[in-house]
């Protein structure tokens, strides 16, 4: 198993079956098919960065050729209105537009907008997040988008 051979990786059996790494910019979830994700990170160069640093940590015990480099698959970014937002005037609004929208506080304390882009969870505090992008530029979009938008 990885974290006998390596003190500073952490498996965690008993409740996810998972190994994790951390450093200084952000945490790996690495599984045992090979697959990795990584958390935390806060510019387009920590991927890069931090997957060298996973990787000189994890040779010589497995072979660092056999890694494959990161992709960015899901951005997920925090935002904010900067003032409180009535999700029940929200939801009202936004099925008046026609969008893909779900609100049900029993069960998810934010509203929920489908775009085809991204997902945006809006919380009545105005701080919203943006999930999905596949990238940073559209990550930036997707949140000049929402704060624009005539519907706050």
């Amino acid at each position: 198993m990885i974290s006998d051979i390596c003190s500073f990786i952490r498996y965690g059996e008993n409740k996810y079956p998972a190994a994790y790494f951390k450093s200084g910019m952000g945490s790996v979830t690495i599984y045992s098919n090979g697959k990795y994700i990584m958390q935390g990170l806060k510019t387009s160069e920590e991927p890069n960065l931090l997957f060298s640093t996973l990787k000189k940590e994890l040779s010589p015990p497995l072979d660092a050729s056999l890694f494959s480099p990161p992709i960015i698959c899901n951005l997920v970014c925090l935002s904010s209105f900067n003032h409180s937002i009535d999700l029940n005037q929200l939801l009202l609004t936004l099925q008046g537009l026609n969008c893909d929208v779900i609100y049900e506080p029993e069960s998810f304390p934010g509203l929920i907008l489908k775009e085809d882009l991204c997902t945006y969870n809006i919380f009545s505090s105005g701080k919203f997040v943006i999930l999905g992008c596949k990238s940073i530029i559209s990550a930036l979009n997707a949140d000049s988008l929402l704060l624009t938008r005539n519907i706050l």
